[in-house]
């Protein structure tokens, strides 16, 4: 695998753990839900700049970092990660999870009702399987 790419995913969890950090600092000192306007800014960043990195500079390691960021977002390694740095069990149970778009309905289809500890570590395994297919994916073509 040309290091280029395991440079772009480490960047991609470098930046869902600041981003967690941030998270835990604003939900200490910024009580919701003033806070959750927060997520607006984030999201736009992690949208933005790799689109602009990508169209400046053509470079697939752009699309990387981007595609890895973003599924682990949404598929909640920065929720697992919230607990898991700081020491806490991640609750049993978390329903403020169980409308989110892509963490409930993975939850839902694994036949959970609700999101649950199991079902919120397996949807993010999920996703870092996706990543990984996605670089097999580039090993094969020799992108």
């Amino acid at each position: 695998m040309k290091i280029k790419y395991l440079n772009a995913i480490g960047l991609a969890l470098g930046f869902i753990l600041i981003y967690t950090l941030y998270d835990k600092i604003a939900f200490i000192f910024i009580k919701p839900p003033d806070w959750w306007n927060n997520y607006l800014y984030f999201f736009i960043t992690l949208i933005i700049l790799p689109i602009i990195a990508i169209l400046r500079f053509r470079d697939p390691a752009s699309l990387m970092f981007f595609y890895s960021a973003l599924l682990w977002y949404l598929f909640g390694l920065e929720d697992v990660l919230f607990f898991i740095l700081f020491g806490e069990a991640i609750p049993d149970k978390l329903p403020w999870l169980d409308s989110h778009p892509f963490i409930g309905a993975f939850s839902k289809l694994l036949g959970f009702s609700g999101v649950t500890s199991l079902s919120l570590v397996l949807s993010a395994c999920f996703a870092t399987f996706l990543i990984v297919i996605v670089i097999f994916i580039i090993n094969l073509v020799d992108w």
